[in-house]
Order: structure tokens, then sequence, then C-alpha cells
């Protein structure tokens, strides 16, 4: 029954769109990757050190798919109303999660699978070839095994768990964001070496940072530091020390996760109770007279009316969610970070002053303000559809400049909002550190050099989501 399961996940996944968008995106994301130079000009681009380092990188990246597979495989079952005549049929409770759990692994491991056989590809047809070295299938496989599979079943579990407990798709999004904002805060405060301006004098906390890393990358930087370009091209990265400690704690964080959602998963529909008009009592309702009215569909005024009342409704439905707020804190509190042990914190502990052109370059290269762009576009196409009423909506007189425009210009409203939070928090961090020469001219430009690429960016992500 469990291979059976596992093989329907297969074909599910493997005829969907979003495995083949996946498939190649990540594909040409290994053949472009080995084009760089890791670990120095004498490392060989397919050593085992820069092939562990890439697939790293690459399973870091791979989150994001994995939530959006997560989201469409196990939740599936509740978007199609089909929770109950699955949960009647005779398959048991451990063979349901189990067979679902495994053929999310399965398919994201494939993804980084052939992420790894485009950086073959990129290696065999490489231009260069004093920078390859003897062509090993090891070098590919044991990343794979040591970080590619930990760090995909870390995630995956992570994501599982809050899929199937709260079966919402909107809290496993969130948590897919979470969980790389908080990553990427962890690697600033613990000082990993995958940040710019990491202090590689700084050494008391190099044993915790390792431990609470749970994709491993610091574990395999400590253990690579001192290696030789020799060592580098040569040897495998073992399983021993800090690094092994590393990847025994987080698979076994990612089973406790999976084993918790396992327990407290309910194999039934839960019932409702039903929701009562509140004020209304039972045939007490007073009739309304029905009034005729004729609207000027074809002036331009409605347009516009309906287009600002569109957009006002859209903005609002959007500011006012909770998932809105919890990743804008979130990435506040990351961006944040970054300034103040970031920017301002240069190597060997140097201290630099917050100056308004600092803060400003921080800010501008700040990347994590996207992922809140496409969350939203995504919920604001697929808002509609998941409640049922895109067929009333479409059946409106309003045109399809308004339905489109007013949630670009929701978008908009959003990017706008994201900016004037990065020029408080930029004002407020010199101020606190007794920096009083600030220049508003330079923040302001913000809402172009920032806002501009971030427009453009939401209306080709909303684009995209029209599409899929």
């Amino acid at each position: 029954m469990f291979l059976q399961s596992l093989i329907f996940e297969w074909k599910y996944y493997s005829r969907h769109l979003t495995f083949l968008i996946a498939a190649v995106i990540f594909f040409l994301l290994g053949l472009v990757a080995v084009q760089g130079t890791i670990g120095g000009a004498s490392v060989h681009v397919n050593s085992p050190y820069a092939m562990t380092f890439l697939t790293n990188l690459i399973s870091l990246n791979l989150l994001f798919v994995i939530t959006v597979f997560c989201v469409r495989g196990i939740l599936r079952d509740r978007a199609h109303q089909m929770e109950e005549i699955i949960y009647s049929t005779s398959i048991s409770k451990s063979h349901y999660l189990l067979g679902r759990f495994s053929g999310l692994v399965f398919i994201s491991f494939l993804i980084l699978c052939i992420s790894v056989f485009g950086m073959m590809c990129g290696h065999l047809f490489m231009s260069t070839p004093d920078r390859i070295g003897p062509m090993m299938l090891q070098n590919y496989i044991w990343p794979l095994v040591i970080i590619g599979l930990p760090n995909i079943i870390f995630c995956a579990a992570m994501l599982f768990a809050v899929s199937a407990l709260t079966r919402n798709a909107k809290a496993t999004y969130v948590t897919g964001v979470l969980i790389y904002i908080l990553y990427m805060v962890g690697s600033i405060v613990g000082n990993s070496p995958l940040m710019a301006a990491s202090n590689p004098t700084a050494s008391d906390h190099a044993f915790l940072s390792i431990l609470l890393d749970p994709f491993g990358f610091i574990g395999f930087l400590e253990q690579t530091r001192y290696w030789s370009p020799i060592e580098r091209n040569t040897q495998l990265i073992t399983l021993e020390g800090n690094f092994l400690i590393n990847r025994l704690i987080w698979t076994s964080v990612s089973l406790l996760v999976f084993g918790y959602a396992y327990k407290r998963f309910s194999f039934r529909v839960g019932t409702k109770p039903d929701k009562k008009h509140i004020g209304v009592e039972d045939g007490k309702i007073e009739p309304i007279k029905f009034q005729k009215v004729e609207p000027s569909l074809k002036k331009w005024t409605f347009q516009w009316v309906a287009l600002f009342s569109k957009t006002r409704l859209e903005t609002l439905e959007i500011i006012k969610n909770i998932p809105f707020v919890v990743l804008v804190l979130a990435w506040t509190f990351y961006v944040g970070i970054e300034i103040t042990d970031g920017a301002l914190r240069g190597i060997f502990n140097i201290t630099y002053y917050p100056t308004t052109g600092i803060i400003f370059e921080t800010l501008q290269r700040d990347l994590l303000g996207v992922l809140i762009l496409i969350f939203f576009s995504g919920e604001l196409i697929w808002r509609e559809q998941d409640v049922n009423i895109a067929e009333l909506v479409d059946a409106t007189p309003a045109t399809n400049f308004v339905l489109y425009g007013s949630k670009c210009l929701s978008l908009l409203a959003v990017i706008i909002i994201l900016i004037s939070i990065n020029i408080i928090l930029g004002i407020t961090i010199q101020i606190v550190n007794g920096f009083y020469d600030i220049d508003l001219g330079i923040y302001i430009s913000l809402f172009y050099y920032k806002g501009l690429p971030f427009f453009l960016f939401a209306v080709f992500s909303l684009f995209i989501q029209t599409l899929v």
C-alpha cells in the first residue's frame, strides 16, 4: 500500500506543470552555477569542495519549490473537496501520511538531482578545461547524501507539519518564507561565513552557530576552513566532529516534527458549527423595497470609480491579513539585523558610522521583500477562485483593465508601505546610534530606485500567476 501511494504521488507531481517548470529552472541554475569560482582560483569547479558548496546553496533555494509542492500536494484533497471520500476508503492514516510525505521528499530530491545533473553538463561543456579536475561520480553523489537529502527532509517536515495540521495554504506559504528569513537572520547574528560581513576572528560562538544551522552550511565551512587547494580538489567532506553532530541533530528534529504532525493529524473531517446571523431573529427580517438603478456603464467615470473601489478593497484585504503582519515584522527584523550587524560592522570588529549612504545601500539591495510580493501576487490572483466568486466577479460590468489594474495598484500600495517602513527603520537606527546627519532626500529616492524595480517585478509576478 505504501509503495502504491508513493508511485501515485510521483505520477501526480510529475505530470503537473509546476514540476516541469521547477525542473527546467533548477537545471539551468546548475548549468550557470558552475561558471563561477568557488574556494579560490586553484580549486576545480567539479571538486568535492565546490560541489558541496553549490549543493548546499541550491538546497536552500529549493525551500520555495518544496513550499509550492507541499501546498499543491498535501492540500489537494481539501481544495478538490475529496477529504470525505479519501478518509472513508481502506487507506490507513500511516499509509496516507507516509505516502504524502515520502512523495514530497522524493519529488524535491529529484529536482535537486536534476540541478546537480545540470552542473555535470556544465562541467562537460566548459570552455576552460584547465578549471576541470577528474570527473568522479562520487563528487556529485556524496554532497547529495550528506547535505541535500537531510536539508530536504528538514524543509519538507516543517512545511508538511504546518500544512497537515492547519490545512491552510496561507500558513504553509508564510512558514516557507519565515524559515528563509529566520535562517538569514541567524546567519547574520551567528557570524556565518555565508555573510559577506562575517568576522573571521570571532570564534566564541562558532560551535553554537554550527549546531543551530539547519542546513549544515557553517559546519561544512568550519571543516574545510584550513584546507589547501589540493585538499579541496581531492577530499570529500567527512561525517565527523561538529558537522556530524549538526546532521544528527537536525535530522532528528525533522523526524520529531513529522512524528508530532502524525500524532496530531486527525484522519477525519471536522464538523463546523453552523454560523448564525448576529442580530437577526428568525421571522423578523424586514423586507427591502426594490429600487431600479440604471448605471451609466459606458462612461469612464464608472470605470475609474470601480478601479478606485476595487483597489481599496484589495489593499485592505492584504494589509489586514495576519500573514501580511507576520511577514512584514519578520522582514523588518531581518533588515534591521542586516543593517546593525552587517552593514555597520566590518571585518575585525570595525564599526562604521550609520550614515545615510550605508543604510541606503543596504536597503536598496534587500531582495527578501520580493518574496512578500510573490506571496501576495498569488494571493490576489487566486483569492476570488478560492472563495468561489470568480464567476460573479467576471460577470460584473467592470472591465479587465479595472480587475487587473486594481491588483497592480494594490501591490504598488504594498510596495509604498514596505519602503516607508524601510525609511522609518533606517532613521530610527541612526537616531538610536546618536547619528543625526540624516539625508531625507536619499531616503525618498528609495521610492524610485527600489520601488520601481519592485513594481515591475510585481506586475511580472501577476502575469506569471495569471498564466499558471
